[in-house]
């Protein structure tokens, strides 16, 4: 149930970007690194406006693709966000401060961070993005290697999607005093767009 998903976890796609000190990362195989260049190659193409450029580095199936296109819709979502904070809090961003706003060189960091576990022809990174090897190439073919969880994460997807969307709005509007602003505005539509989620019984 989407109830029982914390909203710190919901917020941490989109609006926390891991704030982790940089460290000497071991030496990996030469395999490992042609997944993890798989993988960093998805998410530059997840970031595109035009959704045919990620599917076509895609491999998965139709119904696995469903997640996909979620997910490029947050982040489409988010790059609004993005776009209308910068113009309207300029000095915030120009001062570098972190934004918070995920992107996909936010993604790439993060991922560049998590173990992989390749056995056979399967990469799977801890975080459950799932490539497979096909004629020495390896391609994306999963988000997350728990399909019991897909419905409830595309659900989530949309959810954030929606939410950034009306918050980007807002900002445009000039409804907020500052981005910290917003993204409380932005927690709290979240919040409520759960709540909503969990009183709609099944079918309504």
């Amino acid at each position: 149930m989407l109830s029982s998903i914390r909203v710190s976890f919901i917020a941490a796609l989109l609006l926390i970007v891991p704030a982790i000190a940089q460290t000497t990362q071991p030496a990996e195989s030469p395999e490992v690194q042609k997944v993890r260049g798989a993988a960093r190659a998805f998410l530059v193409a997840m970031a595109q406006d035009d959704p045919s450029v990620v599917k076509a580095k895609f491999a998965g199936t139709a119904d696995d693709y469903k997640l996909v296109e979620q997910m490029h819709g947050m982040l489409s979502a988010a790059k609004h966000l993005r776009t209308a904070a910068e113009a309207r809090w300029p000095r915030t961003f120009a001062e570098g401060r972190d934004n918070g706003i995920a992107d996909a060189k936010s993604m790439i960091e993060k991922l560049d961070r998590e173990e992989i576990t390749i056995t056979d022809d399967t990469a799977v990174f801890h975080g459950g993005l799932t490539l497979k090897q096909t004629k020495g190439q390896w391609q994306v073919v999963d988000l997350m290697n728990d399909p019991n969880k897909r419905p409830t994460m595309t659900k989530m997807l949309s959810l954030l999607a929606k939410a950034a969307d009306e918050t980007a709005q807002e900002v445009d509007a000039g409804t907020y005093p500052d981005f910290t602003a917003a993204r409380t505005g932005m927690g709290m539509k979240i919040r409520k767009m759960l709540a909503a989620e969990a009183t709609t019984k099944p079918g309504e």
